[in-house]
């Protein structure tokens, strides 16, 4: 059964339809917060909520819309929100986007330090730009489907991932890191 038919369900009051659409999303929406707010404790007290509003406004959704893109965007607001009182600290992720420079591999950074350098430069972004990063290089998304995600327009999308992508450059930078992101 495709999300369509299960949201409709979800609108005519079935509680397992929705348990099922849970199910289906849960581990991205983990995935998502985590990438954003780096504490796994904070990553599903946000999924959490997340579901809960998306519960409680299914009623009022378009069950033709794509469920996954919605869902994303009540994720990554909650993690936002719950940013304000996050502390730096769980685990690495994303050690796909760095890159060790010659210059560094003279101190020989491990791979663990070079996550969590990695971490530590991601959660120096303000949180908006940190849940685009997330979104573009943890997720994946193209830049149309982050603009749907966000609710706003493609060049927002891009003007805000090059400002994203310089910052996390010379917050890396900072720690001996060279970062390397592809502009795709």
């Amino acid at each position: 059964m495709n999300d369509s038919e299960l949201i409709r369900q979800c609108q005519r009051g079935d509680g397992a339809a929705f348990r099922r659409l849970y199910e289906r999303h849960v581990h991205l929406a983990l995935r998502t917060a985590y990438g954003v707010l780096r504490d796994r404790a904070l990553a599903e007290d946000a999924v959490q909520e997340a579901f809960v509003r998306a519960f409680n406004h299914i009623a009022k959704f378009d069950a033709e819309r794509s469920f996954g893109p919605w869902l994303t965007r009540i994720v990554v607001n909650e993690a936002i929100r719950l940013s304000q009182w996050r502390t730096k600290g769980g685990e690495p992720t994303a050690d796909h986007l760095e890159q060790v420079s010659p210059a560094n591999t003279e101190r020989e950074i491990t791979q663990s330090e070079r996550r969590r350098l990695l971490q530590e430069s991601v959660a120096d972004l303000p949180p908006e730009l940190g849940a685009l990063v997330v979104l573009k290089y943890f997720r994946d998304l193209s830049d149309p489907e982050i603009a749907q995600t966000m609710e706003c327009p493609v060049g927002t999308v891009k003007s805000r991932l090059a400002r994203a992508r310089t910052m996390l450059r010379e917050a890396c930078s900072l720690r001996g890191l060279t970062l390397t992101l592809e502009e795709r």
